[in-house]
């Protein structure tokens, strides 16, 4: 196993808990074919948390301006 942050090294430590977690094993991908599917999912589920979050700022902010507008009104 290589170690993308280390310039090749092999991560002895990685390879050690991989094999003393078979669920660690499992998710991970057999073929190139299933690593590109969960690379996609993976991005997909991360557009889709960045869209979410960005409704919610322009909610947050749209009530902002409401309630600002409302204040001023009451102002008055």
């Amino acid at each position: 196993m290589t170690n993308s942050f280390g310039g090749g090294s092999t991560d002895r430590s990685a390879v050690r808990s991989s094999r003393s977690n078979p669920e660690l094993e499992q998710a991970r991908p057999q073929t190139a074919g299933e690593e590109e599917l969960q690379l996609q999912l993976a991005l997909a589920m991360s557009k889709e948390e960045a869209d979410q979050e960005e409704k919610r700022r322009r909610s947050d902010e749209l009530r902002l301006q409401m309630a600002l507008s409302q204040s001023e009104q009451e102002f008055k």
